[in-house]
């Protein structure tokens, strides 16, 4: 028996479409090139979420986490995990870099909207706890953009 697919084509095109553009170049100006320890796991074949809790103070490689799960998401249609996000988020507050801050939960909010959409597309819901995510990206985005108003003025 064989599994189904995430998505099929239309729903897949849609998504590379959309999100394509949003992801080009993201954190290339702050990630830089990655440790050699984890060039050396990836090339055996081992995932980004391997390093969530080895690199979890790590700033760049949780960005890289984050784009790694973008681009799965263009490949296979499963929804970008926030783990990454939220610690990268939460990292770029304790550097004080609010904007990144900011631009993390950004990113991964329109994911989940094009998650959404491409599943309206073809007159079909999307899972139940994408709506819950969303939401909390949401809260939190709403309070990390009220930390850089306060931290601005």
């Amino acid at each position: 028996m064989s599994a189904l697919p995430f998505f099929d084509d239309d729903i897949g095109a849609y998504i590379s479409e959309k999100l394509q553009p949003v992801i080009e170049g993201l954190f290339s100006d702050i990630t830089g090139a990655l440790p050699a320890d984890i060039i050396s796991a990836k090339g055996k074949g081992l995932k980004s979420y391997v390093f969530a809790e080895t690199h979890k103070k790590d700033l760049p490689v949780m960005l890289r986490c984050c784009e790694e799960e973008l681009n799965n998401f263009m490949k296979i249609g499963r929804a970008p995990s926030s783990l990454f996000f939220e610690r990268a988020a939460i990292l770029a507050r304790k550097e004080k870099n609010l904007e990144l801050e900011i631009k993390i939960y950004e990113v991964l909010i329109r994911a989940y909207e094009i998650y959404e959409e491409a599943y309206k597309t073809q007159d079909r819901s999307t899972p139940a706890n994408m709506t819950y995510a969303s939401g909390e990206m949401k809260k939190r985005l709403a309070a990390a953009r009220k930390n850089h108003y306060h931290a601005e003025n």
